[in-house]
């Protein structure tokens, strides 16, 4: 007697199979970082266009078991949907960012783990009752800012919102959640952005020697300045282009040494490809900063002079 195969979940309008790529719809910006659903733990610094940014990962071993799974549909829709995605009222971009998406993961495993100290297993278990409950656990809780306490219910008014993605088990109840306040208000979370400037104006007998000031640095030290600032950017567009993979790496796995000695070979590479110098006054002298700076660090690259 055979046994009929297990019906796929269906999200982003993809059959989700472990083998199913997690970054289907996002733009990958390095190659060879492709995780897949059934991975313990999915990188996906890959598609952050900041190669600086390091451990960008999400460890599933830390969500509880019960709701790892229905976790994972959540986040692979919140990756996947970039095409009219669900928004909150005050998101600013067409669909999450992958660094607000990892941002909001820490708030939703503590969700799930009340979720299972209060006994449910499930999202579509969670009634309106409980999430009152959990709205006072978390406005009530001592010793958390108003800041993480916003963060906290936004990130499940995000899970609420796109329920109609995900399969019917993965679903928070329908009706509105807490009466369709914001998390700003339930959290009483107050910022500086919208309000009016209250610093007082700085008294004239200190602005008129700081403006005198600022004449004569446009005037005559910014021939100076402007080639070096320009020169830096320069510097800093390469640095993005060439950071090594090792950059990418948790901090607790690699050698702050080690890491600094790659990134400084592949820049000073990338300057002497690209005819790059470093700010610093030309003296004719083979100890060129280059070979200085190499040295220090024990690269083996990037030593030689302009």
């Amino acid at each position: 007697m055979t046994r009929p195969a297990d019906a796929l979940d269906a999200v982003a309008g993809v059959d989700i199979a472990p083998g199913t790529e997690v970054l289907l719809n996002r733009t990958v910006y390095v190659e060879g970082i492709r995780s897949r659903f059934g991975d313990p733990v999915w990188d996906l610094s890959g598609a952050i266009e900041d190669r600086h940014t390091a451990g960008q990962a999400v460890h599933w071993e830390g969500f509880p078991q019960p709701f790892r799974h229905a976790c994972k549909l959540y986040l692979f829709a919140l990756l996947n949907i970039v095409d009219d995605a669900p928004r909150l009222d005050s998101a600013r971009s067409l669909h999450p960012h992958i660094k607000t998406i990892l941002g909001e993961l820490v708030p939703l495993r503590r969700f799930t783990k009340w979720l299972v100290d209060m006994g449910v297993t499930a999202f579509a278990q969670v009634s309106a009752a409980h999430l009152d409950d959990y709205l006072l656990h978390v406005t009530e809780t001592t010793g958390d800012s108003a800041g993480t306490k916003r963060s906290a219910l936004q990130a499940i008014m995000r899970l609420h919102l796109y329920r109609e993605t995900l399969p019917a088990r993965c679903r928070l109840p329908a009706a509105p959640l807490w009466g369709g306040a914001s998390a700003r208000g339930l959290a009483h979370y107050e910022s500086s952005w919208g309000k009016p400037n209250t610093t007082p104006r700085i008294h004239p007998d200190v602005m008129e020697p700081l403006l005198s000031a600022a004449i004569v640095v446009t005037r005559t030290v910014a021939a100076d300045l402007l080639p070096a600032a320009r020169n830096l950017l320069a510097m800093r567009h390469l640095a993005h282009q060439v950071a090594p993979a090792i950059r990418r790496a948790p901090t607790r796995t690699v050698s702050l040494f080690e890491t600094t000695k790659a990134q400084l070979e592949c820049l000073l590479a990338a300057l002497d490809r690209n005819v790059v110098p470093l700010p610093g006054t030309r003296t004719g002298e083979v100890n060129h900063p280059r070979f200085r700076a190499a040295s220090m660090v024990g690269c083996s690259s990037g030593l030689r002079a302009a």
